[in-house]
Formats: structure tokens, C-alpha cells, sequence
């Protein structure tokens, strides 16, 4: 497998929490080689989700409406890490402004990317015990 090369990327669009750009790529493959194709990608900063665990062993909840659904939802906390933030720090001071609550004792799941076709973001998922 191997990688696409960008020839130009064209912003159209700043949506604040989004960049919707316009990517002009061509395939790496001789047989499409000579074809360019474009593809539209969401540029964001990293996404954080906290799965927070009570003293009890109880998980923490938030209730939010989406728009996307137009539905109230029921989530683990998280949210958009700011600029040059740690992801360690973005998960505390999601989960301190979502819930209220904080921990001492932290613990990194993982990463993934959500939604690589169309977005060149990490969504960054923590434990935290005791909260």
C-alpha cells in the first residue's frame, strides 16, 4: 500500500471547530497515476472522551442535545482539546467542566482516528479512577 500525494490543499471553508478543505490528490498507482481526484477533509484539533469511575465503581454520565441527532444524548464526558494542549490535560479539564468532578489516578486507553475518510483528527480516550 502506499500513500496518495497531496498536490494542493484549498481551504473552503472555516467552520470553527472545522476547516472543510478541498484536497487534489493523485494515486501513487500507475494505472490512475495520470488521474487526479478530489477529496474533502475535515481539519480539527483532538478529540478527548473520559471514561470516569466513581469511588462506588459507578461510571459518569453526561446528557447533552445534538444537533447532528437532534436528540438528547447520554455520553461519556469529553470534547475538543485546545491548541498545543497535552491530551492528559485537556481530559482533566473536560472532565472537571462537563461533571464537576476531577481524579488523581489517570490512565491513558488509547487513541483512534473516528473518522480517517474524512477527518485528520485523534480522539484520545483516559480512565479516570476515583473521580
Amino acid at each position: 500500500m502506499k500513500k496518495w500525494i497531496i498536490e494542493k490543499k484549498k481551504l473552503l471553508k472555516d467552520l470553527k471547530i472545522f476547516n472543510l478543505f478541498e484536497y487534489k490528490m493523485n494515486s501513487p498507482y500507475e494505472e490512475v497515476a495520470s488521474k487526479r481526484y478530489n477529496f474533502y477533509v475535515f481539519e480539527s484539533l483532538d478529540w478527548i472522551n473520559i471514561l470516569p469511575i466513581t469511588k462506588e465503581k459507578k461510571v459518569v454520565f453526561v446528557e447533552q442535545y445534538r444537533p447532528g441527532t437532534d436528540s438528547i444524548t447520554l455520553e461519556l464526558p469529553g470534547g475538543m482539546a485546545d491548541l498545543n494542549e497535552k491530551p492528559i490535560n485537556s481530559a482533566k479539564r473536560e472532565l472537571l467542566e462537563e461533571t464537576g468532578f476531577s481524579s488523581n489516578d489517570w490512565s491513558k486507553i488509547g487513541w483512534v482516528h473516528p473518522n480517517p475518510a474524512i477527518l485528520n483528527n485523534i480522539c484520545h480516550t483516559f480512565i479516570a479512577l476515583n473521580v
